[in-house]
């Protein structure tokens, strides 16, 4: 299989990998072949849906689809014609070929010799979602398989008769939550984490989108509405003031938080931490969100981002506020946040060991 590795430049390099070769393997060779470290990853002859952002963190992971030949940063989301892929806990990258054949590479997280090579026998691939230590993937005829930790949500037999017509999928550190055709949602994994959504069954009906924090799920209905479940302390709670939204459009989250943009383009959370009060006036006209691992970030209409949380992960945008202007589209890893600017430029904040710092690119 060949990969092209691109710097922010535009400049690449084309490297051929073996289907024994380790993700970490991957971005060392292409950190030789460019004479730089921090490299982007983009397919030539295949699908890629999933990436190890940060192999040395234990808070990452994406989940999504995404088409041939998309940018997958080193540290970083991939974006498609959808939305972004969403970075949080997972250590694998999963490759889908032209003819939806699935391949995958463990990080050492999982031993060397556990991960190396395995190939589970998986065709017509259509998505791809991942715990800390499992995968499910959205087969084309709406079947699910699961593969990985049976503690993480490998083992989905006790839920197999209702995973039927799955149309999206979405994880948390260690549960599935699958979307089918008729707007009901079927849970898996470890219950802790948001695999049990008894409580709110009555509620998961005609749902078109999910999200997930570390512990808890969060589903968009048809009508606006939002419920939410899992751990309390990671958003499994929902305060009354957003109980009652009817407009809502869009979900997002980090580790412990839920977002929410509404209709009118302003923004509601809820969960553990991340004080929205002293941005509140600023988040006015929204039109698009993103998370980090502990911060969010907002996309105004005008083409400004606000951003807020913790400093550390991209909380705190004042550094480069002058630049962002013209924003078109955001972007995330565990820690930091790429901005895409109308003039192709792309503006970086947040740790600058995960992304947050482009100075060293081209």
């Amino acid at each position: 299989m060949r990969i092209n590795v691109a710097l922010l430049s535009g400049r690449t390099a084309s490297l051929h990998v073996e289907s024994e070769a380790l993700v970490q393997e991957l971005r060392r060779e292409a950190e030789r072949e460019l004479g730089c470290r921090g490299c982007a990853a983009k397919a030539q002859s295949c699908r890629l849906f999933q990436w190890r952002s940060d192999l040395r963190s234990k808070n990452s992971s994406c989940s999504g689809n995404c088409r041939r030949g998309d940018a997958v940063p080193r540290y970083g989301l991939v974006y498609d014609a959808g939305g972004p892929l969403c970075n949080r806990w997972s250590r694998v990258l999963v490759v889908v070929t032209e003819e939806g054949n699935l391949r995958t590479w463990w990080g050492t997280y999982w031993g060397r010799n556990r991960g190396r090579g395995y190939q589970p026998p998986l065709q017509d691939v259509r998505q791809v979602a991942s715990t800390s230590r499992a995968v499910a993937v959205v087969h084309a005829d709406g079947r699910v398989t699961s593969f990985g930790s049976r503690d993480h949500g490998a083992s989905c037999k006790k839920v197999e008769e209702r995973l039927v017509d799955v149309e999206k999928i979405a994880a948390t550190s260690g549960a599935f939550a699958a979307i089918c055709r008729d707007g009901s949602v079927v849970t898996w994994g470890r219950p802790q984490c948001g695999a049990n959504s008894i409580s709110v069954r009555s509620q998961l009906r005609e749902i078109v989108e999910v999200c997930g924090t570390a512990n808890a799920f969060a589903a968009r209905r048809a009508d606006g509405a939002v419920v939410s479940w899992g751990f309390a302390g990671y958003g499994g709670n929902i305060p009354p003031e957003v109980t009652e939204v009817r407009d809502a459009q869009e979900l997002c989250s980090t580790a412990h938080t839920f977002a929410m943009r509404k209709a009118d383009g302003t923004v509601l959370t809820w969960g553990h931490g991340l004080d929205v009060s002293h941005v509140q006036d600023q988040l006015q006209n929204v039109q698009a969100l993103c998370g980090t691992s502990s911060a969010f970030a907002a996309l105004r209409a005008d083409g400004t981002v606000v951003s807020w949380g913790d400093s550390r992960m991209g909380g705190c945008s004042a550094s480069v506020q002058d630049q962002l202007w013209g924003i078109q589209q955001l972007t995330a890893t565990s820690r930091a946040f790429a901005a895409l600017r109308s003039d192709s430029q792309v503006v970086c904040w947040g740790d600058p060991a995960c992304g947050g710092d482009a100075s060293s690119m081209e």
